[in-house]
């Protein structure tokens, strides 16, 4: 199954460390040579997930993307278009090529309204679109409480305020709701 969170790649082990001490036990650090970097990725395991590893020998590893990592020093926000800018995870250990996952990079990762280097619209990210919808619902239960809507009509509401959040539809390309769409209250428009 591809995913774009999971990845398997071939690496080699730049560094090894037993007896780590770590939050849920002994763990190994391992110094991972990666392709997303030039830089070996420092990552931690619980010691004896597998066989110990052997420097310098390559294996074929399952990866997880987990969050964007912090800003740096400067304050300047990690580019998510850019596989170093995450944290990764070792999710299976020397895995069988039957077993690979190949990781297919989205084409636009920026969420930007501008198109992707291919012409198609980019991915929305479900993020954003959680929070878009969770501020029209706001909006659409603050305006039922101030008796400017019905109440059983804040869904449609919820809907039209989160298109407009997103860009989708603007308020100026339709024409102003009279009083049964806007669901006003004792004639109240």
């Amino acid at each position: 199954m591809t995913t774009q969170v999971q990845r398997t790649e071939l690496v080699t082990l730049d560094k090894f460390v037993p007896n780590v001490a770590g939050r849920d036990g002994p763990q190994w650090e391992l110094h991972l040579l990666t392709p997303w970097t030039k830089y070996p990725q420092q990552m931690w395991v619980t010691e004896n997930m597998f066989p110990e590893p052997t420097v310098g020998q390559q294996y074929l590893v399952t990866f997880s993307r987990g969050r964007l990592k912090p800003p740096g020093p400067d304050g300047q926000a990690k580019d998510p278009s850019l596989d170093w800018n995450y944290r990764w995870f070792i999710a299976a250990w020397d895995v069988k090529e039957e077993e690979r996952i190949v990781y297919i990079p989205p084409p636009d990762t920026n969420h930007t309204p501008s198109a992707g280097a291919n012409g198609a619209t980019p991915r929305p990210d479900p993020t954003r679109v959680s929070i878009e919808r969770q501020v029209a619902l706001k909006a659409a239960v603050e305006l039922a409480i101030a008796q400017q809507i019905m109440p059983e009509s804040i869904g449609a509401w919820t809907e039209y305020m989160a298109q407009c959040i997103a860009g989708v539809t603007f308020a100026a390309d339709i024409p102003a709701p009279d009083a049964d769409e806007r669901g006003g209250i004792n004639g109240i428009n």
